[in-house]
């Protein structure tokens, strides 16, 4: 039986507008265990100790170390996978899916056609503020965040009052943003939102998910996942193990870069001591070094004497999948020659009546 070891950095939870914290890493290897306590051995842990980049980034000597330990992890990418979530992003992109996709879903349109989805996120994440006024993206934001973890009509009446006054009030006349969908959300929000809680903020759930399908397409067969300890993980687990029951019948959701084969191929999760299993280590370095590397790519500060040391031994080689806003705001900036017919079924639609057929498996409706 294949394992696959875990372990994450810069997990805030639901607080996708922490500062401190901008950058979700989940990274995850499939070493054995002598050649990931080899990769420990380079960093010279005393003996009881534990492989953890927060104790090495503070010193020159130890981050010497996590240089030399990144070299070797690096020569054997193909056992490694990390995924990124830049937080602030991803809020962007949840308030779109949640909100939004619905209300095409409604009218028979894939909010996903043409990465549609994407490209509005884009254009949201970087001209909103633009267009209408500096902390104008946060105050939104932070006004959803509080609305998908309490669904009361005072955070409702907050959100759609923030929407309002925003797209009222543009800098420019001629500089102004398309909010008719998420304002046309407000009927409906609580049905949209109603299975929804803290937790659906959390990035945990996506990156395990992610995770699981591609290393589902590296093995042949069922593998487990070893994950650090980790209590937004243990929350997630009910939700994550309806995608796993090998009885289910199997399916392909999706199209182009974005298919997913269900049940996902993991037998099981355990939640493991890192301080016991190299591997964990190993994967804490290499997604505490990635969380340092990109936060400092978001507050500008690419002049520390670490960063550009990760970069010239090409740490980016060991990216698998980022949630990232990119200036891209056309399909042709996608390479989207031939455009696909919005009228379709969303993957979200998909997934979700996979989670239907399986709830009426065990009688749950």
């Amino acid at each position: 039986m294949n394992n696959v070891y875990f372990d994450e950095a810069g997990n805030s939870g639901f607080q996708l507008l922490d500062p401190v914290q901008p950058v979700f890493v989940l990274a995850s290897n499939c070493f054995d265990e002598s050649t990931a306590t080899e990769m420990i051995k380079l960093l010279n842990v005393q003996k009881g100790g534990e492989a953890k980049f927060k104790n090495f980034k503070t010193s020159d000597k130890g981050q010497r170390k996590i240089v030399e330990f990144l070299k070797t992890v690096i020569t054997e990418n193909e056992k490694v996978k990390v995924t990124v979530y830049h937080k602030k992003y991803m809020a962007m992109g949840l308030l779109l899916d949640y909100l939004v996709e619905p209300q095409f879903a409604e009218r028979g349109m894939n909010f996903a056609a043409n990465k549609y989805n994407i490209i509005t996120n884009n254009i949201f994440f970087h001209l909103m503020d633009y267009c209408y006024g500096a902390g104008s993206l946060d105050s939104l934001l932070s006004d959803f965040i509080e609305l998908v973890k309490d669904k009361s009509d005072e955070n409702i009446e907050s959100f759609y009052s923030t929407v309002r006054r925003i797209a009222a009030s543009p800098l420019d006349l001629n500089k102004q943003l398309d909010f008719s969908w998420i304002k046309g959300s407000e009927s409906d929000v609580k049905d949209h939102l109603e299975h929804l809680d803290r937790r659906s903020l959390d990035p945990v759930q996506s990156g395990i998910f992610t995770h699981a399908q591609y290393w589902g397409e590296e093995f042949d067969n069922s593998f487990n996942i070893i994950h650090d300890e980790s209590n937004t993980l243990e929350q997630s687990l009910d939700y994550f193990n309806k995608y796993t029951d090998p009885s289910s019948m199997k399916i392909m959701v999706g199209s182009d870069d974005r298919i997913i084969k269900l049940p996902l191929k993991v037998q099981k999760v355990d939640i493991k001591n890192s301080r016991l299993i190299s591997q964990i280590q190993v994967s804490d370095m290499i997604a505490g070094a990635i969380a340092y590397y990109l936060k400092q790519i978001i507050t500008g500060q690419r002049s520390e004497k670490l960063w550009n040391e990760l970069d010239s031994i090409g740490i980016g080689d060991l990216l698998t999948h980022m949630v990232w806003p990119e200036m891209k705001f056309t399909t042709q900036q996608y390479g989207i020659k031939k455009l696909d017919s919005v009228h379709g079924v969303n993957i979200a639609d998909e997934i979700a009546t996979y989670q239907m057929n399986q709830a009426r498996k065990y009688n749950r409706f």
